[in-house]
């Protein structure tokens, strides 16, 4: 499809399905202002934002009644770049249209929080979509997330990195998981695959956020988890979790710049990092992410604490 095409496309969604529509709607458009020639919606501004009725657009707007196609299609020459993703939507549009409530009962899977990363972990491409205002977001959110409101208003060629085939995990205000996934939905994204259970809040309660690096607490830890023991190697053979890698932390960044132990930080999976300290295991997840592992979650407990969750196998000895 090229740019001619998908003029025409516009211009017969306009024709044969927006001006059919009740005269009072209100319009809010879904993009940066344009050209004054096509784009009159500007003008009308209140508190709430910039929006128009149909009925003034259909008498102001010339490109709704007063020209034909080849002449829509002269009138937006001025655009220089198509996003990629305009085809892919479009594309989806010509297939088929899922309605909004199949695609919200579809995406509606909840993940509890001490599980949420690990989830994350079985998807090497994948993106993490916060729905929650820009404010609360930048204030604290969990490591690797994008915030949608803020990745709308990116240029469109870093939008297109995200494409409407991605998959995507939601975090969002406690209640407003369906409005997320409806959100997402109506700008073309529908392949999610979950919701954060309880919202951001929940996990905030599980986790321990430092920066970029999340931490959790002992008792959240499950056997089916890959961890890293970072303390020295006599204490490594004495006690560990079964199945856990050991890289003494005074050795990470040796084995780190040569990809030494490559099964012990994969990068494709959560990494969960234990030390005999908290403190020391932090340190060691801020030299992991110093060498780009950014898959890392601190565990926040000493190893003492540690022993103690009944749900986690031990064992001695490599």
């Amino acid at each position: 499809m090229d740019r001619s095409e998908l003029a025409g496309h516009l211009f017969d969604s306009l024709r044969n399905k927006i001006i059919g529509l009740d005269p009072n709607l209100i319009i809010y458009p879904g993009h940066v202002t344009g050209k004054s020639r096509i784009n009159s919606i500007e003008k009308n501004k209140n508190f709430e934002g910039v929006y128009d009725s149909l009925l003034n657009q259909i008498k102001t707007n010339a490109c709704l009644t007063k020209i034909d196609c080849e002449q829509f299609q002269e009138s937006i020459s001025g655009l220089t770049y198509v996003p990629e993703y305009y085809f892919n939507n479009i594309y989806q549009n010509q297939l088929s249209i899922q309605p909004i409530k199949e695609i919200v009962d579809k995406s509606l899977v909840f993940i509890p929080p001490n599980q949420f990363l690990q989830e994350i972990s079985k998807h090497q491409e994948c993106f993490l979509i916060d729905t929650r205002p820009p404010e609360a977001f930048q204030e604290l959110r969990v490591p690797y997330s994008i915030n949608l409101f803020e990745w709308l208003h990116l240029d469109v060629k870093m939008r297109a990195k995200l494409q409407p085939s991605s998959k995507l995990f939601i975090i969002s205000e406690c209640g407003k998981e369906r409005y997320s996934i409806s959100l997402l939905a109506i700008i073309g994204y529908e392949n999610v695959l979950g919701c954060l259970e309880g919202g951001f809040e929940a996990f905030q309660k599980s986790h321990k956020l430092n920066g970029q690096i999340a931490s959790i607490k002992s008792q959240h830890l499950s056997k089916d988890m890959h961890f890293l023991d970072i303390r020295e190697t006599e204490d490594f053979q004495r006690h560990h979790i079964k199945g856990a890698y050991n890289i003494p932390i005074n050795t990470i960044p040796h084995t780190t710049q040569h990809d030494l132990q490559p099964q012990a930080l994969p990068r494709n999976k959560i990494i969960y990092v234990y030390s005999d300290a908290s403190n020391r295991s932090l340190a060691g997840c801020y030299l992991l992410n110093e060498s780009s592992y950014y898959n890392i979650v601190h565990v926040d407990d000493t190893y003492s604490a540690i022993k103690k969750n009944k749900k986690l196998e031990y064992q001695t000895g490599l």
